[in-house]
């Protein structure tokens, strides 16, 4: 392998390496724009089929209104006259009440407009305030819309064998439904040809902000026929055979989703009809966005790779000749390397300091016993124990750490220093007898304030348990001065004491919480404000707060809060330890005690 082959198979390694990183965040951003798509696509259908919902329901309504008049109508034997007597069967007060009848039927339901009660073969029709001959309906306006003209041509036909659904709305004057229907299925010598057209208002069921939205279709799959079509969106009307194909549950035609309810009326469904684009415009415009943005930076970040990656290979054959290998030689190893990882190990072992730290340090050290013995780090058949100590005069460090280490070397212990959060961090190895000097020295050193000294122990891999231990000592023996010293535990009960009347209405303040803003134990804190306030500080703060409701339930301008809107200035978790706590605290309720406070005050 030449140097050539080496150089390029080192930059193609670190070159997969960042291109790699940059592949995933493609993935990723492909991933949550997948992600979002999904989402906004199941949120909308949701909210689509709720509409759909919604929708057939109030429609149902509106058609079971019909239903219910038609029946009324086949059930009056008044009106099944109509079916076998002409107009001028009829006297004037007559075809007048029927119109009144006709008219009462209607206003009795919310969704009908009005209604005409007509026959082709006897050429008459009554409505809710007209009546006459079907002959002449085109010259009248009879109905409440204009638009109704149109059914002069369905009621032409000489016979009526379906129900029609037209749609008659007029610009501004909200949507209606003319529902054209025999009053019977079956042919019957009472029934005749007699059919009926009501005038449906859907204005409130079919608001104008949906119109804006959906398609809204009513079809017949019977007849393969569209009913009626509300909204704006659809280019043209769909071929019948593509919404007659469509399952129950929907399906999509284009780039439109349609959603599908059944109606009231046999072989009718509903058509919700909605263009996603419309709610998918906005995300994918930003998808669009960030994606161009995402290439630009990667295509600027495969030219800031080659550089990185040029300058590492500068480096790299830097330090291989640095360490006195051959450049031209890589080739000949399988990895390249090779020639100077030995140097490196080399500097880690050389490395004391490190090796002392982790192995006082961590839980399990990265060498063994022998290892360290033969690393010259410890001696053969030695024990060892951890010193550590804290000084308590304003010298620096380095002097009593040497003078210490000093001392104990004249007493015979070898002394290995290590970093730690205390003044003086050391290993101390001898042989079992020469332990019991160490107390002695550290006892008679006047600049040392308390130190601890572990348990011995033969391995040496054993050190970082006697660290702990002798941590905790040291602990131990920190509280124990903090709280022999008067001045100290007096500020810390003035701070704990100015925390619970600052703060005694924060919920979450408690002993622990006080004890962690002053930087203190929680035994300590207790110790130190029984000592000074010969009471539990747990006490004294339940004790102040019931003082501050008592103060709140006897103030004339707090008399119209509530007992939750105490507690919480109180500071109380909820109204009902509140009610405990006043309870035991005084004997009464909080509210016997306002009502005690308000009959002493119109007292005085």
């Amino acid at each position: 392998m030449t140097k050539t082959e080496t150089q390029k198979k080192l930059i193609r390694s670190w070159s997969l390496s960042y291109i790699l990183v940059s592949t995933i965040l493609l993935v990723l951003f492909l991933v949550f724009a997948m992600a979002g798509i999904y989402t906004v696509r199941n949120s909308v259908d949701k909210a689509n089929r709720a509409a759909l919902g919604a929708l057939s329901n109030e429609l149902n309504s509106a058609f079971l209104e019909v239903d219910a008049l038609c029946e009324e109508l086949i059930l009056s034997d008044t009106f099944k006259a109509f079916s076998s007597k002409t107009l001028d069967d009829y006297d004037a007060y007559t075809l007048y009440q029927r119109t009144l009848d006709l008219r009462h039927m209607v206003d009795s339901r919310s969704h009908l407009e009005d209604c005409i009660l007509y026959s082709v073969s006897n050429d008459l029709y009554i409505t809710a305030q007209y009546y006459g001959k079907l002959s002449n309906i085109s010259r009248n306006d009879v109905l409440v819309i204009s638009k109704s003209k149109v059914l002069g041509e369905l009621i032409s036909q000489s016979s009526q064998n379906y129900t029609y659904v037209i749609d008659v709305s007029d610009d501004g004057n909200g949507y209606n439904l003319l529902v054209i229907r025999p009053l019977s299925f079956v042919r019957s010598a009472t029934i005749g040809d007699l059919c009926v057209a009501v005038l449906v208002d859907v204005s409130d069921i079919i608001p104008s902000i949906v119109s804006q939205t959906y398609d809204i279709v009513m079809y017949d799959t019977n007849i393969r026929r569209e009913l009626f079509h509300f909204g704006s969106h659809m280019d043209g009307h769909y071929e019948s055979e593509k919404l007659r194909n469509l399952e129950q549950t929907g399906g999509r035609i284009g780039h439109d989703r349609i959603l599908v309810s059944e109606s009231s009326i046999r072989g009718v469904n509903y058509y919700l009809i909605v263009d996603e684009s419309e709610y998918f415009r906005d995300l994918f415009s930003v998808i669009w966005l960030v994606g161009i943005i995402l290439i630009l930076v990667i295509a600027l970040a495969l030219v800031v790779i080659r550089r990185i990656v040029f300058r590492h290979w500068y480096r790299f054959s830097d330090a291989v000749e640095a360490s006195g290998a051959d450049l031209k030689e890589l080739g000949k190893v399988s990895n390249p390397y090779a020639p100077f990882v030995s140097s490196v190990t080399r500097l880690k072992e050389e490395n004391r300091s490190h090796i002392i730290s982790r192995l006082v340090l961590t839980e399990e050290s990265a060498q063994s016993a022998d290892e360290l013995i033969d690393m010259g780090i410890f001696s053969k058949e030695s024990a060892y124990c951890i010193v550590l100590a804290m000084l308590s005069g304003q010298k620096s460090q380095s002097e009593p750490k040497t003078d210490i280490t000093e001392d104990l070397s004249e007493k015979g212990i070898r002394c290995i220093p290590f970093d730690s959060d205390y003044d003086v961090s050391l290993i101390a190895e001898a042989n079992t007898e020469d332990f019991g000097k160490i107390h002695t020295v550290l006892e008679n050193a006047t600049d040392i304030s308390y130190f601890a000294v572990s348990k011995t122990v033969d391995d040496p891999v054993q050190i970082h348990r006697m660290y702990v231990q002798a941590c905790n000592i040291m602990e131990y023996r920190k509280t124990m001065v903090m709280s022999d010293s008067g001045s100290e535990g007096y500020a810390v009960y003035l701070a704990a004491l100015s925390e619970i009347e600052n703060n005694y209405n924060d919920v979450q303040l408690n002993v622990s919480l006080i004890a962690d803003r002053l930087g203190v134990s929680i035994v300590y804190l207790s110790k130190c404000f029984k000592k000074h306030k010969e009471t539990n500080i747990s006490d004294y703060l339940t004790d102040f707060r019931i003082a501050k409701a008592k103060e709140i339930l006897c103030d004339k301008k707090c008399w119209n809060l509530s007992m939750k809107d105490v507690s919480e200035r109180c500071g109380f978790g909820s109204i009902r330890t509140f009610m405990r706590v006043f309870n035991k605290a005084e004997g009464v309720s909080p509210g016997q005690f306002k009502a005690g406070a308000l009959g002493l005050d119109k007292e005085g």
